[in-house]
Formats: structure tokens, sequence, C-alpha cells
């Protein structure tokens, strides 16, 4: 079968990904929580709506 990605792109998304459940108190630049933010929006969704977590202290 022809892969329209590499084979390590399939092992970074699928075959290795695994949740993180641990956090550190390291502060996160805004220029990644952009980065994030920006990748969350073509992430797959239940009936296709966008629930955005809060990234910022209130």
């Amino acid at each position: 079968m022809d892969l329209p990605l590499p084979e390590h792109a399939y092992d970074l998304a699928f075959r290795t990904a695994r949740t993180f459940n641990r956090f550190t108190d390291k502060p996160v630049s805004d220029e990644t929580l952009h980065a994030i933010r920006e990748l969350m929006k073509w992430g797959p969704t239940s009936l296709n709506l966008l629930s955005e977590a809060s990234f910022t202290d209130p």
C-alpha cells in the first residue's frame, strides 16, 4: 500500500503516541500555547463542536 505520509509519521501519531499524565511547574511560552491552539483547530471533535480549554491563568 502506498502511504501518503512517511512511515515514521504514522508511528508518531498512532502506534507510539502516549497520553501524558505528569506535569511540571515549568512555564509554557505564549508562542507554544498559540501553536497548540492552532493544531487543536484541526483535531476531530464530537459532532464537529470545538471545545477549547483555557490556557491562561484567570
